[in-house]
């Protein structure tokens, strides 16, 4: 059961959630410049990029299996309703993305050792859904005119400037988590 929060507690995990956001496209453009990085500081970009945009994903999707823990900040306090992307697609292609962060960036795992198989993180691309998703969401707070609306627009317009014009890209992922309950399952369609 989620707790309601004051509007002070949804100020400050406003702050924490933009603050979250900006820090994502940051190392995604940092990330750009892959050649002018020292190799250490490059590696702890990737990890800090991974960790943020776990932090978001989980915001605005949930788990991998749509499940969100009581304990972290949601959509919901936000908007006093339950809150994912409306495009399911990209709340699966989102949801699917954790999995992968999983097996190459939360442990010391024989993963790494033993599984050869390339995964190129396209940072600029991952930070751009996850940020469509953010924007999608602050939409629904400008509807609901939510107090925190304005913390969010601004961590919005600093986010794009960060990131620059988007680029044309395909899909990020062919991983895919679950399908909500009543969603068809589109993890196998390929485009």
């Amino acid at each position: 059961m989620r707790t309601m929060r004051d509007e002070e507690q949804l100020a400050a995990a406003a702050v924490e959630v933009c603050n979250e956001w900006t820090n994502l496209a940051g190392m995604a453009t940092a990330l750009k410049n892959e050649s002018e990085t020292v190799p250490g500081i490059h590696a702890g970009l990737i990890d800090g990029f991974i960790v943020c945009d776990r932090a978001l994903i989980m915001f605005l999707c949930g788990g991998q299996n749509c499940d969100r823990d009581h304990r972290d900040i949601a959509p919901q306090d936000f908007l006093r309703r339950e809150w994912w992307p409306e495009d399911e697609e990209m709340d699966q292609r989102l949801r699917g993305r954790l999995a992968v962060m999983a097996r190459f960036s939360a442990h010391l795992s024989w993963n790494r050792v033993l599984n050869t198989d390339a995964v190129l993180w396209p940072y600029n691309l991952l930070a751009w859904e996850t940020t469509w998703s953010m924007s999608c969401f602050v939409r629904q707070l400008e509807q609901v005119q939510a107090a925190t609306a304005p913390t969010f627009q601004e961590a919005e317009r600093r986010v794009h400037e960060l990131l620059g014009p988007r680029g044309r890209w395909s899909v990020s992922t062919s991983e895919y988590g679950a399908p909500r309950s009543g969603q068809v399952d589109r993890r196998c369609r390929v485009r």
